[in-house]
Formats: structure tokens, C-alpha cells, sequence
């Protein structure tokens, strides 16, 4: 499926894999899975290199990535763009760039099995982070995860056991991804079922949906109250003087 990215440029890219614990960006080709120019997602500063890097040779640094440019942004974040083709790439150690400059060509160097770009967002701290909600958005844009909340054995609630679970804007599995969802115990405000999973709202506007491996329900555990004979006496006799009264 085709999506906006801002890496790409003409702007329109296809997402061949996505972001896990094992592989920590996102791969992306041009339109119809064909090469392209990378461009800088923001304004900054290039703060990492490799640019000479080709099938058999792998500098320091670039036996994952192979030829990749490293940018650190006005806000503090980082993104990195790996895989160039060799002899492409345009800028150098220290460059200040625009958003949208041509970074390189989209090429097949480091450990790659195929053209395409690796796409990484990383915070101010430098640690990596989900790149979907960023292909086509400002880094600064606060992302909020929604945050586990305690059992109320009074309500039925959703707990989430699979930490992999992604957060959508909407219950459908093309709607944006804004990250993983904490493992924990949410309230249901809402739920839609599409053929394929069950899609619960945990906050207003955040979906995520259950296969039976996901995600568990917790239900609401009933109160029984005993009645006993004493307590059974109590009440006629309240009611007996009620009607005495009133009637």
C-alpha cells in the first residue's frame, strides 16, 4: 500500500517492513517498488557518514547500514537513513541541510537483501524509536502512548500480553500506527469487530486489536450478596412498619 513519506522523493513510498524489537526502523521503496532519491525529513545537521561503502567493502560502521547519513534535528531528535547506493551520496560530515535536500540514492549496500532505504527516528536520547507516525509529520509532534490503568473487578476490562501490540488512530489495520502499547490493564470505551479482530478503543481515538493472543478480557466479577434469615426478618419487618405507615 502506498503511503506519504516525506524520505522519498516525489513523496509517495511502499513500506516492504516495519518496526519490531528485531528491526528497529522502517523500510520503505519509492512508488510501484521501484529506487528513488532520499531526502532529508527535516532541517539539520549531518553528524554521521559513510559514503564509500560498495558490496565487498564495509568501513566502520557500515557493515549494517552500508553508506547512510546520520542528522540530528532542531528539536533534539535524530533520524538515520541507510543503504545508499554507492558513490551517491551528496553531503558531508558537518553539512546543514533543508528538508527534502537529496541525501543520496536508494541503493542495496551494508546487509541488504534488496533497494530500498532503512528509515530510523531516534529521540534526543538517541534511542530508537516507531518511525510510522513520523514518515509524513513534524518529529516534534508529541505522540502519546496510552498508559495502563488499575483492575477494577466492578467493570470488564482489556489486558494487553503481547508487547508488540500496536496502537491505531482507528480500528482498521491501515490506519496509522502511533507505537506499541504498553503491556497493562485498560478500560473498553469502545469496541468494533471487522471479520478479522475484534478492535478495542482503550482511550478515545486509540485502537488496538485482538486475534485471542494479543490481548486478554478481564470480566467484571459478580458481588453475590447472602441473604440470611435474620437479615430476611429485618427487611419484613421494615417494610411492615413502611406500610403501617404510608397506607
Amino acid at each position: 500500500m502506498s503511503v506519504k513519506v516525506r524520505v522519498i522523493e516525489g513523496g509517495i513510498g511502499e513500506i516492504t517492513q516495519g518496526f519490531s524489537s528485531s528491526h528497529l526502523g522502517m523500510d520503505i521503496v519509492n512508488k510501484g517498488y521501484t529506487l528513488a532519491n532520499i531526502t532529508a525529513h527535516s532541517d539539520g545537521e549531518v553528524v554521521e557518514i559513510v559514503k564509500d561503502c560498495n558490496y565487498n567493502t564495509f568501513p566502520n560502521g557500515a557493515r549494517i547500514y552500508g553508506n547512510y547519513v546520520k542528522l540530528k534535528h532542531d528539536d533534539g531528535y535524530y533520524t538515520l537513513y541507510g543503504h545508499g547506493a554507492y558513490n551517491t551520496v551528496k553531503v558531508s560530515k558537518g553539512d546543514k541541510v533543508k528538508r527534502g535536500q537529496v541525501l543520496f540514492y536508494m541503493g542495496n549496500t551494508g546487509y541488504s537483501n534488496g533497494g530500498h532505504v532503512h528509515f530510523e527516528v531516534r529521540t534526543p536520547q538517541d534511542e530508537r524509536i516507531n518511525p510510522e507516525p513520523y514518515l509524513d509529520a513534524d518529529l516534534s509532534r508529541e505522540v502519546e502512548l496510552p498508559q495502563p490503568v488499575e483492575r477494577d473487578t466492578s467493570i470488564e476490562q482489556l489486558q494487553v500480553v503481547e508487547s508488540q501490540l500496536n496502537v491505531r488512530l482507528d480500528h482498521s489495520t491501515s490506519a496509522k500506527s502511533i507505537g506499541f502499547c504498553p503491556v497493562g490493564i485498560y478500560n473498553i470505551v469502545s469496541r468494533y469487530k471487522d471479520g478479522t479482530y475484534t478492535w478495542y478503543e482503550i482511550e478515545e481515538g486509540k485502537w488496538v486489536a485482538n486475534d485471542g493472543a494479543w490481548c486478554k478480557l478481564l470480566p467484571a466479577e459478580k458481588n453475590e450478596v447472602v441473604l440470611t434469615r435474620e437479615k430476611y426478618n429485618e427487611l419484613c419487618e421494615k417494610l411492615w412498619h413502611y406500610l403501617k405507615e404510608n397506607l
